[in-house]
């Protein structure tokens, strides 16, 4: 179980650590949000989206100088003259809020990606468990665990709206996954 567990953590860290960086990054821009209203400081909350994001780009690196201004960048000569005038008034990386918000739902939808593999690496420490006969919840933190099981719950409502049901209506009725399963064929 042991060996499992700590193949399972090392090809899942980047994984793990991008949700990390996505609490952040939410919880920066949410702060640039209130920043911008209360005509405060975005420094720290531009900082936060944008380092957090490099490091989702990237995750073994360190975020320099360098990388951290190439998110604005990146930007339009009109958003950038726009960023400029938000630096001038409230701080930050010269970049506006709504420019924070594209980095935060890049962010967002990468984060699908780094689940996916998680759930998919997950999958095979699964089958490797059931193989040797070992306790799975030994293996996967029960955050994993969780996915797992949401994974597979969308994976039979797929199954089943496939075959012209409605899943939902028949959890509705009582119906249990190994029921619904069974009865369908899945």
């Amino acid at each position: 179980e042991l060996k499992i567990q700590t193949q399972f953590d090392s090809v899942t860290k980047e994984a793990r650590a991008s949700s990390v960086a996505i609490d952040l990054i939410e919880q920066g821009y949410q702060e640039a949000l209130s920043a911008s209203d209360n005509g405060k400081s975005l420094n720290a909350p531009s900082q936060t989206v944008l380092v957090k994001f490099q490091k989702i780009l990237d995750p073994t690196s360190v975020v320099r100088e360098s990388e951290y201004m190439r998110s604005a960048a990146g930007l339009s000569l009109i958003r950038k003259i726009e960023g400029k005038y938000t630096q001038l008034m409230q701080g930050g990386a010269g970049v506006t809020v709504k420019d924070l918000e594209e980095f935060r739902d890049m962010s967002i939808n990468l984060q699908k990606i780094y689940k996916q593999d998680l759930v998919d690496f997950a999958k095979r420490s699964q089958t490797q468990a059931e193989n040797y006969g070992l306790n799975l919840e030994n293996i996967l933190t029960p955050g994993v665990m969780e996915l797992l099981k949401e994974g597979e719950t969308t994976n039979i409502g797929e199954q089943v709206k496939a075959k012209g049901y409605d899943y939902d209506a028949l959890k509705a009725d009582g119906y249990s996954d190994e029921e619904i399963k069974q009865s369908l064929g899945l």
